[in-house]
């Protein structure tokens, strides 16, 4: 009988800490809704009214569209294979960007379609060395996503068009002496 009772609170314990523990943190692939998902709480009012201006200007200035999302783990997954699905889940295209950023595993996906053209692979893999990666490194959550934005925003580098411009100018400088 003794042993039945104590069998019976072991139980009731159990059960009282599984019911009351917090739920699992990570999280599945998803559709998102919106241009900024943060399920890992990870901005504060004025971060994500930052992310969402840079965004807005993004969109403004390259009709590209930057899709910023936050948990707090990415289910086992690797990151890239994350952002894909989600990617994939959320119907987005050629003029879509993501950014996934894991806080509690310290991970992240920053997918760029090439059919983005004012930036190239090169300048892409810039932004994620020079830029989102200190801002993550730092937990500058929101810094992160400004800086992707900010990257996607930035004119095209090439210098062909300016060199000929020059030269063109030299020239006609020359013909008129």
């Amino acid at each position: 009988m003794r042993s039945v009772r104590a069998l019976g609170a072991i139980l009731t314990i159990l059960a009282a800490g599984l019911l009351l523990a917090p739920p699992a943190t990570a999280q599945p692939p998803q559709r998102l809704a919106g241009y900024v998902t943060d399920e890992a709480g990870a901005l504060s009012a004025s971060g994500r009214a930052a992310v969402t201006s840079a965004i807005d200007k993004l969109y403004s200035a390259r009709r590209v569209r930057l899709w910023v999302v936050y948990v707090d783990d990415f289910s086992g997954q690797d990151a890239s294979d994350w952002g894909r699905r989600t990617y994939r889940l959320s119907d987005l295209g050629d003029h879509d960007a993501l950014l996934a950023v894991a806080t509690s595993s310290r991970a992240y996906a920053f997918l760029v379609p090439s059919a983005i053209k004012n930036v190239d692979a090169k300048q892409v893999n810039a932004l994620r060395r020079d830029k989102i990666e200190p801002a993550l490194h730092g937990n500058d959550w929101s810094g992160a996503a400004v800086a992707a934005a900010d990257g996607l925003d930035a004119k095209s580098t090439s210098s062909g068009p300016v060199v000929l411009l020059v030269g063109l100018a030299v020239i006609a400088g020359a013909a008129a002496i």
